[in-house]
């Protein structure tokens, strides 16, 4: 039951930017039971915008296309929509 030892989450949630996800599916528990011993053993979390910032980002990687470009520049020069 390493997910109860407080340096092997500390390990691979802050040293190797694993998630909680990750780290439950690998030991066959919920995420939740994951946040429960990283919160009991003291390991911090992380803020939600470094959660989801670079490879945990949903648009790493990803383009948006020249038409949704259009759009967003449309909408943020006339964001009243009139």
């Amino acid at each position: 039951m390493k997910y109860r030892n407080g340096n092997w989450l500390y390990e691979q949630y802050w040293k190797n930017s694993r998630t909680a996800p990750s780290m439950a599916d690998e030991c066959g528990i919920t995420k939740r039971a994951i946040h429960y011993w990283m919160n009991k053993q003291g390991v911090p979390l992380r803020t939600t915008s470094a959660a989801k910032s670079g490879e945990f980002h949903p648009m790493y990687g990803k383009h948006h296309s020249k038409e949704t470009i259009e759009k967003i520049k449309q909408a943020n020069r006339n964001p009243s929509g009139t």
